[in-house]
């Protein structure tokens, strides 16, 4: 009986291991998987970056990350690509978003490619993959450069980093600092000198109600009171000294973050 039930057994074991599928061992080259279209927008410091949807997760080009003031290091001995410092004043401040059409979120960029290049973030081997050419990697890996911020409402997933060294007018004259101890933390907003007038946010988004680029809204039209973009306003003249668009304005605008940290006199040269 004994010996019955363990042929029994066996025969079990024997037919599950025929349905067991072998792993499957991809070449360099091989298609191994796709890189949609998404709804989801990438930032890096509120700078819009092109990002895909690999495996259910946000992934962007590494290589694109030089306009981001990122350095990239390239070995082609050792096949090898590191992502090894980071300088946020060689990043670019803005740039035209790519928006995507909603009848192609879903579907296929690119075919994900099984790559043979060791990407490196800081030395440490990070996930990555080759589509169209170039190395994708996913967003999260930058976490080591800074907090990764994740919006459901607004379908955003931000990657905040580093302090911006930026200019001070002062009587016609430009010097540089870094006023803030803190990393800024966005959204920025726009002050009269005084703190006591609220003149917007400043944002990417041109559909902000509140954003300074919004031509149709209350702190972006040109008729409005508190719009910068108002020439013969307090605020955008180019003779009032209390103006974004005077050079030469004595107590021109000044920036704020979410902090509460004051870190910019605002004045558009």
């Amino acid at each position: 009986m004994k010996k019955i039930k363990l042929v029994s057994m066996l025969l079990i074991f024997i037919l599950t291991l025929s349905f067991i599928t072998p792993a499957v061992e991809y070449k360099n080259g091989d298609i191994i998987n796709e890189a949609v279209y998404s709804d989801i927008k990438a930032y890096i410091n509120d700078v819009p970056i092109i990002s895909y949807n690999i495996n259910g997760y946000t992934a962007i080009i590494a290589e694109d990350l030089i306009y981001y003031g990122f350095n990239l290091t390239w070995n082609g001995d050792t096949r090898t690509l590191s992502i090894d410092d980071f300088d946020i004043n060689k990043s670019l401040t803005s740039i035209k978003e790519l928006t995507v059409p909603k009848v192609l979120y879903g579907y296929k960029a690119y075919d994900v490619l099984k790559s043979d290049i060791i990407t490196s973030i800081k030395t440490k081997t990070i996930e990555s993959f080759n589509i169209g050419g170039k190395t994708a990697i996913y967003i999260d890996s930058l976490s080591e450069y800074g907090p990764l911020t994740w919006d459901g409402d607004k379908r955003t997933i931000s990657l905040t980093s580093g302090i911006r060294k930026v200019p001070l007018q002062t009587t016609g004259t430009t010097n540089y600092f870094s006023q803030v101890s803190k990393p800024i933390v966005a959204p920025i907003y726009l002050y009269s000198n005084d703190q006591k007038t609220y003149l917007g946010k400043i944002t990417i988004d041109k559909y902000d109600s509140e954003s300074i680029w919004n031509e149709y809204g209350t702190y972006g039209s040109e008729y409005r009171t508190n719009s910068i973009m108002n020439k013969y306003g307090t605020y955008g003249s180019e003779y009032s000294s209390y103006s974004a668009m005077n050079t030469y304005a004595s107590k021109p605008p000044v920036i704020i973050d979410s902090n509460g940290q004051y870190f910019r006199i605002f004045n558009c040269e």
